[in-house]
């Protein structure tokens, strides 16, 4: 069941005649729209205001009941319907309704009183005249009548209680039909979404099934795959060790064959110097007006010997064999002495080869000039201006 667009007061108003403004001409507006749950709600509400005013049965009074009723009625204030009024509860207005309703229902209740003779009531005046003797008895009868006011009024207020005491429970009645409505059909739409979400479970845990089925063939897959990938990864190290292996095989051959063509590349190099100086020997030797100076090794040199030829004074050639190793920082270096200034001039530094074996060769004819001996002295790497150092030959006879 849906629920209702207004609250039960508004219905309540509307029977009673007490909605009026904007609200009347919205709510009737909405009626005749055809709202089926707001016209359900407001026949209930008709249906229960109505009980109230049939509460007795309707019945024509007698005329003299009802002249008496009238005259007494003139005698109190006017009652009226109340209206709506910005600011007024609902509650507070059906209260009047109730009000107008009980005395209604009050009159009823007088009017099946007998009927009481038809006396005329005296108009009201501010001042009431002495009575006379003959009037005692309409006086009698207007006591009476007012006594009987006073009972009515009293039973009144009974049956307003009572009325309202009814109204709350149809009202409570009402709110309670409509509350279990609502919860019927609250129910019914928790028991369609509950049967909805049990679909829904059902429909996940098949998928989740088929995703479980799923990982557990992927996870097959990735176990394989990394089996394979394993097996790939123990083949790519084992190439890449056999790889590195011959790597360094094959540097080290080539280190070692490096080794033996610098070995050769030494050797090659030093029979070239060795058949370049042979030439020179030949075609020096080839040359006539030679002279030959021999050397022998001093105390700093006893196993050393040396052997100088010169051709007329303008090319020299200094041979010398088996001279000993000299300390890191110290050179050799030949002196050529001479008969003119200056006597002693330098020929040039040298190192023996690992055998101790050297040879210079001089082609400057100025500075061979007048030369009468030669020496070898060790110095400091880059020579001396004159010797300083150990002399390493003496001439030879």
């Amino acid at each position: 069941m849906s629920e209702s667009c207004y609250t039960s007061e508004v219905y309540a108003l509307y029977v009673i005649g007490s909605l009026d403004g904007e609200e009347l001409s919205d709510f009737s507006r909405h009626i005749g729209q055809g709202c089926d749950v707001c016209r359900t709600e407001l026949a209930q509400a008709r249906e229960l205001w109505t009980s109230f005013a049939t509460a007795t049965p309707p019945m024509t009074p007698p005329a003299a009941v009802k002249e008496r009723i009238l005259a007494a009625a003139r005698h109190s204030s006017v009652l009226t319907m109340p209206t709506r009024r910005p600011g007024m509860a609902w509650w507070q207005q059906a209260a009047a309704a109730i009000v107008v309703l009980g005395l209604g229902v009050g009159i009823g209740w007088e009017l099946h009183r007998p009927a009481l003779p038809v006396q005329p009531v005296a108009e009201t005046v501010p001042r009431t005249p002495p009575v006379a003797p003959g009037d005692q008895r309409l006086q009698q009868e207007n006591r009476d009548l007012r006594a009987q006011i006073a009972e009515l009024d009293k039973t009144l207020a009974s049956q307003q209680a009572q009325l309202r005491e009814g109204s709350a429970r149809s009202i409570e009645i009402a709110s309670l039909q409509a509350a279990l409505a609502r919860a019927q059909s609250e129910s019914s739409a928790n028991a369609q979404a509950t049967q909805q979400a049990q679909a829904r479970t059902a429909q996940l845990e098949t998928q989740a099934r088929q995703l479980q089925a799923g990982a557990a063939t992927a996870e097959a897959r990735a176990n394989e795959a990394e089996k394979r990938y394993q097996s790939a990864e123990n083949d790519r190290k084992l190439a890449a060790d056999r790889e590195a292996r011959q790597r360094e095989t094959a540097a080290a051959r080539i280190r070692q064959l490096e080794a033996e063509n610098e070995k050769f590349r030494r050797v090659i190099d030093d029979q070239q110097r060795r058949i370049q100086q042979n030439s020179q020997l030949v075609a020096f030797f080839s040359t006539p007006n030679l002279q030959f100076y021999r050397y022998k090794g001093t105390m700093y040199g006893p196993g050393a010997t040396a052997h100088v030829v010169m051709q007329a004074g303008s090319k020299a050639m200094f041979y010398a064999f088996h001279l000993p190793p000299l300390p890191a920082g110290r050179t050799y270096q030949l002196w050529l002495i001479r008969g003119r200034n200056p006597q002693i001039v330098s020929g040039g530094i040298f190192h023996g080869d690992k055998e101790g074996n050297a040879v210079v060769q001089y082609s400057d004819a100025n500075m061979l000039k007048d030369v009468r001996q030669f020496a070898v002295t060790d110095e400091p790497d880059g020579g001396s201006k004159g010797p300083t150092g150990k002399q390493f030959f003496r001439a030879s006879t």
